[in-house]
């Protein structure tokens, strides 16, 4: 009869439909289980001995087992048979066979002499009856085959039959201890049994091993992370899986591996049984020094079992470095597949000296990888370590110097559908909307120890060369990746920059702002509006890279709600912060403005306009205001006590192109710390609010949605706050501020003069034609270009949402009746609440001496490298006055005016020189 039965499902050929396809994964498959519940319930007696009943019940128990194993559980077993195995007690049996057979060295030794006697025999008479050693092999297949298509089924499916065997699973392996049997099993009959037996058998069960721990831990984290009903099983999993022996199986499986790639410690397994463990499918490495998958699934195996381990050995922090150790080796992995310049898959023509003895190979490299970061988080920090403990903080500095580097390196190895988005939800930083919180104005003067080891680890210096590299190319990983953290936690990255700003190396700190500029400068007007116009069709390429500058132009003017004690000045974060936050408005706002004014914007904002711009023009306004009253408790950040001082050397790492004096003299000169010029020479506030009542008030023809209402609002808010500066007390404003039309126009005739640095180039490049630099002192000023009639139609609108304050500034009490009467002598604008932020900006010239050596082309949006502030600038050849990242930022600046300057530094033949320097210097 068992014959019969095992005769059935050896038919050759079987596809789905056909009879034997049916029988596996139908009823006809119950007389097959029958026949492996009686096998697994034979005593080590019935399975040892040496006679004919003894033979031929090992065998009737191998062949069944085998065909179970790789007939019913090779594909995609349904969950009503992976059920009936389970309730069936198939691993309680499974496991006391285990226990009896090759639960001992005593019971392992026994096996071994047993099957050392059978090839002896079988060498005599050409045939080999199947051995016990045999036979515990392929259970061992059979535990972790069942092990591993259950937890499959369990979480690829909500069905209630998937719900039961999710219930059956985690009883049968906490009733069986089937784990620890199998793991110590199989590590003893890898040590007793190499050299007696054919190992096919044992080496295939220590891989699907590798599977079923994996599969037990992502389980186990599944059920944990989502809670529910689920919760109490993960516990159980966790329990289940940290036993001694199943851990100590996936130590020293993987730890074989690991060995045998880097050549590091082995933490003291014996070296008879690590030199016993498979480091691959065949014994024969791979002549291109690239490791199989199933080596690789070794190292994923080891690291997701070593997640759930409670306690020693080998311990916390030992278990920490030791998945560090695998992540380093998948970084050093994709630096030698990129060196060697092939895709790893099957051989790269050999690997150059000083790379691992074996890498992983390039289809691999990211998902062990990400294994390793995931899986070591949750050790991060370790038990019982206190919170400032400097132990912690080096441990997750060690994490995240992982993470930094697998973002840069192992990144162009993953898949945009399921590792991106699982690497960004990894370097979430914790704690930044709790500073937001605390108060950005008053946040502490040290970092919590998760900022500070995420700034040591190189946390910015990492998210800058995703920025640069999502702008060289927006469809690139990095830009994928850009995206998925822009989604992260509250959907801010307010919330992500902020404590990177205010606590980071102020130096770098600057060069992620400048990068934002650049990538401003490189995606077009069209793409960079789309992102807070959402309705607006647009190249998509670009979509969500700008998300860092809007959010933090959104956010950051929210700092009024944090303000700081009364009587208390900024924290020395705070300071920092300050200083980025008004570095970043000088820097993004002109870009934004011109991209707004742009024709291109024109057609694609229709009646849209940029909220952000607006309440910042608002708020520098408000700046402009405070020079002449600023409250003296709470004076701005660049008169507080170490506000110069906190700049460094900002000053000495200005080299050619960059900010040094010449912004302090010009912008102190005209008494308002260059706020009025930034607002109405460099952004355009005028012009910029002329366009922005054209387009949204008369395309509306008295028809306005409730989108509207807070745009119109702030629309008028903004006209009122720039007319009082305007037209109020304090230097004129130059003809600049109303006639620009968002192109860069340049009056080569009025060139900058020697010397000058990269921002009076661009506000040279601003003013248009016909108008030099001494325009700038005139006493004229000329009325404000608006319609009263706009001004009026929105008040209209707003009057039918019941905004009668906002109506009223708009219309007769104030600006409107203002412009009617021909706009001369000074506007009041209505009293609006004091800003906090606005009074503690520190003036630009301060704030831009923290930006690196800039490149003196105005319009340079050169993203190469991975950090603006690693950019070498060479010197003008001609001058010497200014410096250039590449040859074609040389030719254009050369172009737009600096042939004049240069020529009048050295009698006219400086332009020459200048031409020439790009053959010279090697451009």
């Amino acid at each position: 009869m068992a014959g019969q039965v095992i005769q059935a499902f050896e038919q050759p050929n079987w596809h789905p439909g056909s009879e034997l396809y049916r029988a596996v994964y139908g009823p006809a498959c119950l007389p097959l289980l029958g026949l492996l519940a009686a096998a697994l319930r034979l005593s080590p007696l019935e399975l040892r001995g040496k006679g004919l009943r003894q033979e031929l019940c090992r065998e009737i128990a191998y062949r069944s087992a085998t065909r179970v194993a790789y007939l019913v559980l090779r594909e995609h077993p349904s969950p009503g048979v992976l059920l009936a195995l389970l309730r069936g007690d198939t691993l309680h049996a499974a496991g006391r066979q285990l226990a009896d057979l090759a639960g001992s060295p005593e019971a392992v030794a026994d096996v071994a002499e047993a099957a050392t006697v059978a090839v002896a025999a079988a060498g005599q008479s050409g045939s080999a009856p199947c051995t016990t050693a045999e036979y515990a092999a392929i259970l061992l297949n059979l535990v972790y085959l069942l092990i591993q298509q259950s937890s499959k089924a369990c979480m690829v499916s909500v069905a209630p039959e998937a719900l039961q065997l999710r219930e059956a699973l985690v009883a049968a392996l906490e009733g069986s201890q089937v784990l620890e049997h199998a793991g110590r099993a199989l590590l003893l009959l890898r040590l007793h049994m190499k050299g007696t037996l054919d190992c096919t058998l044992l080496r295939g069960a220590a891989f699907s091993a590798n599977t079923a721990h994996e599969k037990v831990a992502d389980m186990q984290l599944v059920w944990s992370t989502n809670g529910g009903a689920g919760e109490p099983l993960a516990d159980c999993l966790r329990d289940v899986a940290s036993g001694r022996c199943a851990q100590h199986a996936a130590l020293c499986l993987g730890l074989a591996v690991l060995c045998d790639a880097d050549g590091g410690p082995a933490y003291g397994i014996p070296p008879e049984l690590l030199a016993a463990l498979p480091t691959d499918l065949d014994d024969s490495a791979s002549e291109s020094g690239i490791m199989r998958a199933t080596a690789a699934a070794q190292l994923r195996g080891m690291v997701s079992m070593l997640r759930l381990l409670g306690g020693p050995p080998p311990g916390p922090r030992t278990t920490l470095a030791l998945m560090l150790r695998v992540g380093w080796l998948a970084v050093d992995s994709a630096r030698a597949l990129a060196a060697a310049g092939g895709s790893g898959s099957s051989g790269t023509g050999g690997l150059a000296a000083g790379v691992p003895r074996r890498i992983v190979a390039a289809e691999d490299v990211f998902s062990v990888a990400l294994d390793a970061m995931r899986n070591s988080w949750f050790l991060l920090p370790p038990a019982g370590v206190p919170e400032s403990h400097s132990l912690r903080v080096a441990d997750m500095a060690g994490w995240w110097r992982l993470a930094a580097a697998i973002t840069a390196d192992v990144l162009p190895y993953a898949t945009p559908d399921g590792h991106v988005p699982a690497l960004g939800g990894m370097l979430v930083l914790p704690g930044g909307r709790l500073l937001v919180e605390h108060g950005t104005l008053s946040l502490p003067a040290e970092p919590p120890p998760k900022v500070a080891a995420a700034l040591e680890g190189g946390l910015l210096r990492c998210l800058e060369r995703l920025m640069r590299r999502a702008g060289r190319d927006p469809q690139s990983l990095e830009a994928a990746m850009l995206r998925s953290l822009g989604g992260l936690g509250d959907r801010s990255f307010w919330s992500y920059l902020m404590p990177l700003l205010a606590y980071g190396e102020p130096r770098q700190a600057a060069a992620l702002v400048a990068t934002l500029r650049k990538l401003l400068r490189t995606v077009g007007p069209r793409a960079m509006l789309a992102e807070w116009a959402e309705w607006v069709s647009s190249d998509s390429s670009y979509e969500g890279l700008l998300q860092p500058v809007f959010d933090v132009l959104y956010e950051a003017r929210l700092l009024d709600a944090a303000g700081a004690a009364p009587g208390e000045g900024p924290s020395p974060a705070s300071q920092q912060l300050l200083r980025l936050v008004s570095c970043a408005a000088c820097e993004w706002l002109p870009e934004l403005a011109r991209a707004v004014l742009s024709e291109e914007a024109s057609d694609a904002l229709g009646a849209a306009g940029p909220i952000p711009i607006l309440n910042w023009l608002q708020l520098l306004s408000a700046r402009c205001a405070s020079q002449h009253g600023t409250p003296a408790s709470y004076p701005p950040v660049h008169q507080t006590h170490g506000g110069a001082a906190a700049v460094g050397g900002a000053e000495a790492a200005a080299g050619p192109g960059g900010e040094a004096a010449a912004d302090d003299g010009g912008e102190a000169a005209a008494g308002d710390d260059g706020w009025r010029a930034l607002l109405l020479e460099e952004v355009g506030a005028v012009p910029l609010l002329d366009a922005a009542l054209r387009r949204l008030v008369l395309p509306l023809s008295g028809v306005v949605g409730s989108l509207w209402r807070p745009y119109l609002r702030c629309l008028v808010d903004s006209c009122c706050a720039v007319a009082a500066v305007y037209m109020g007390p304090g230097p004129p404003a130059t003809n600049a501020g109303m006639d620009r039309t968002g192109q860069n126009t340049t009056d080569e005739g009025a060139a900058a003069p020697v010397g000058c640095d990269v921002r009076e180039v661009e506000r040279a490049a601003m003013r248009p034609l016909g108008t030099t630099a001494a325009a700038s002192g005139s006493p004229a000023r000329q009325p404000l270009p608006w319609r009263p009639e706009l001004l009026r139609e929105a008040a209209t609108h707003l009057l039918s949402y019941e905004e009668h304050e906002a109506a009223a500034k708009a219309e007769v009490e104030h600006l409107a009746a203002y412009l009617e009467r021909g706009g001369g002598g000074a506007y009041q604008a209505p009293v609006c609440g004091r800003s906090l932020l606005a009074a503690a900006l520190p003036p630009p010239a301060e704030a831009r001496r923290l930006l690196p050596g800039r490149c003196a082309n105005p319009a340079c949006a050169n993203l190469e490298g991975d950090s603006e502030a690693d950019l070498t600038l060479k010197s003008c050849a001609g001058c010497g006055a200014v410096g250039y990242c590449c040859r074609p930022c040389q030719l254009e600046h050369w172009r737009a005016g600096h042939k004049g300057a240069c020529g009048r530094a050295r009698g006219g033949g400086g332009a020459e020189a200048c031409l020439r320097f790009g053959a010279i210097r090697g451009y």
